[in-house]
């Protein structure tokens, strides 16, 4: 069974620890074996143009002929590569960076036989003949101690049935190894959180940190002690703390950290959740700041403790490890798509989590750094319906294209003519099919309208209007006005009340003329400027005009009253029109039907 745990922060206030996935969601989940012989190669970044993720260079300005892993060969990864970093940053920020992280895991690295570049590791202090690790398998642990040498030590414990092994770990430098991870999420992220999450890129390289570098070490009893992922959450409330969170976990050992402020202050964090293999207390985290990146952590004893069951003295063997039985997966890489009634989207990068599974069925929850919408799927046996709910992000967070799909996927899970599957990537199957047995009323058509408007105008005037927060009534109204406008160069809404229309001795002959006729009529064009989620904008000229005008006052009067009129007297009549019609010169040209 596996139980999931949510450590504290150290620094946290003598207060409620607010649940993490609350205020946090995940945008990056990139899991892998450590054992994984033929692992199936993920490599992000387009293979050509190339362009330094990092310096900003094409191919045409410097060299991409090494492999670059995005999470370093000395943690196990023969997964994920980039195409986004030249071979000059690869070296200058992968390599060195990623020596002092090995060193800094070495201890977990050698005892559980995680393999790195070379093989898996061995740790020998400098003059001694003591050693950890070195096997050439996973399961077994190879300790060899000497005499009178303690730098290498096992200590066994029969009465609580547990045994201790301490080493000698070497020094390392702890800026340098957590940026290497930094690095890694750089990689991962995509080109819109890029631009979010610019302090990632500036704490990963070593000209622009900001100190002092703080992160979190702990050491967990895990779930799955063979495999690894490097996990990334984004805020998506108002809660203190950092904008983006990191973790990577791996075997047992776990590394967190958190962005700073915009003064470069680390505020007390919601720490992310773990998944361990004991229902024992969330494992403490122990907080580090650095002031200086060339500073050292010294060489230092660290100990691992192991339970058993039982042990044999006298003899030479080493004490071997239980092989751990894999865990069902509870955490998937998955895509979303949705097909029906005219409708085809996809969402290629989500992560489906297993969030409960009883007899009466399977709970799913879906999430994703595209999609707008965090959705909780209640997959019961057959024959009970589906049961979908989702709740909203802040949606501002988002391009408008991704606003626009989340709402048209939330539209389809309502609309029973409409399918929708999950397909998991690895292993390749499907999770979950909806069909017409489920019908999800979600009213968000008008949204989705709202977020078209706003990307027409955003094109026509080369704006960066993201969908807001909370969308008032005027603002709705106003999008819908403009982008009507741009497309159509009209814009028609029915008219219920009385009109005023002011009439001169020059222009009302005419007009009454087009009253007693019922036929259309505009107004002079005037210049326009509105404001919208507070942007001014100029239309330019726009024309009001009235359709199937009608009255209830006497014309034959009304014309006397004109004609009697001086040259600055007005009179005023009030019209009954079908609608009223708004002409933009700017997008359209004059007709014989807009008359005025």
């Amino acid at each position: 069974m596996t139980h999931e745990h949510q450590p504290q922060h150290p620094e946290w206030p003598d207060t409620e620890v607010p649940r993490f996935s609350e205020h946090y969601t995940e945008v990056v989940n990139r899991p892998y074996l450590l054992d994984d012989e033929t692992p199936s190669r993920t490599t992000l970044g387009p293979p050509s143009p190339r362009l330094c993720s990092f310096c900003g260079r094409a191919d045409s300005k410097t060299s991409f002929s090494h492999d670059s892993h995005i999470i370093p060969a000395a943690c196990a990864n023969r997964q994920y590569f980039s195409n986004e970093e030249c071979d000059d940053c690869n070296h200058l920020n992968g390599k060195d960076c990623e020596n002092e992280l090995a060193n800094m895991l070495l201890m977990s690295s050698a005892t559980f036989g995680i393999r790195g570049r070379s093989g898996r590791p061995k740790l020998k202090p400098p003059g001694s003949q003591a050693s950890i690790g070195g096997s050439k398998r996973a399961d077994e642990i190879l300790i060899s101690t000497a005499a009178g040498d303690s730098s290498v030590s096992i200590h066994i414990d029969p009465v609580v049935k547990q045994f201790e092994v301490a080493a000698l770990a070497p020094a390392y430098r702890p800026v340098p190894a957590v940026r290497s991870l930094l690095r890694s999420l750089w990689m991962f992220l995509s080109d819109s959180q890029r631009k979010k999450h610019r302090v990632v890129v500036d704490q990963a390289t070593s000209d622009r940190t900001t100190y002092p570098f703080v992160f979190l070490r702990g050491h967990i009893p895990c779930a799955d002690p063979r495999s690894a992922e490097l996990i990334a959450w984004e805020k998506s409330s108002d809660v203190g703390g950092p904008d983006i969170i990191l973790s990577f976990r791996l075997g047992h050992s776990l590394l967190v950290w958190g962005a700073p402020g915009s003064d470069g202050k680390y505020a007390p964090a919601l720490l992310p959740p773990v998944a361990s293999s004991i229902d024992a207390p969330a494992p403490t985290m122990k907080l580090i700041s650095v002031q200086d990146c060339d500073a050292k952590v010294p060489t230092r004893t660290e100990s691992i403790r192991f339970s058993f069951s039982n042990i044999t003295k006298g003899t030479t063997s080493p004490p071997k490890l239980p092989a751990t039985k894999p865990k069902a997966k509870t955490s998937f890489e998955a895509s979303l798509e949705l097909s029906g009634k005219g409708r085809n989207i996809s969402f290629d990068n989500v992560f489906l989590r297993l969030r409960l599974a009883d007899k009466t069925g399977v709970t799913y929850t879906i999430s994703g750094p595209s999609l707008g919408a965090e959705l909780e799927i209640r997959h019961p046996e057959p024959p009970a319906p589906l049961s979908v709910s989702f709740k909203m992000k802040k949606l501002s967070r988002l391009s408008l294209a991704d606003v626009q799909r989340t709402f048209e996927l939330l539209i389809g899970l309502g609309d029973s003519s409409c399918d929708t599957k999950i397909v998991v990537k690895e292993p390749s199957q499907e999770i979950l099919t909806k069909g017409p047995e489920s019908d999800v009323d979600v009213g968000l058509g008008s949204q989705l309208q709202f977020a078209k408007h706003l990307a027409t105008i955003n094109a026509e005037f080369n704006t960066d209007f993201r969908f807001p927060d909370s969308l008032g009534e005027d603002d709705f109204y106003l999008a819908e006005w403009v982008a009507h406008g741009i497309e159509s160069g009209t814009f028609k809404e029915p008219c219920s009340d009385e009109v005023l229309v002011v009439l001169t001795k020059a222009t009302g002959p005419t007009v009454v003329g087009y009253i007693r006729a019922g036929e259309s009529f505009q107004r002079a064009a005037i210049p326009a400027e509105f404001e919208l989620l507070g942007t001014k904008l100029a239309v330019g000229p726009v024309s009001l005009g009235y359709l199937n005008p009608t009255t209830d006052e006497d014309l034959d009067v009304v014309e006397k009253q004109i004609a009697s009129l001086g040259p600055r007297e007005v009179l005023s009549v009030r019209i009954r029109p079908s609608h009223e019609l708004y002409v933009f010169q700017r997008w359209t040209k004059p007709t014989a039907e807009n008359r005025g």
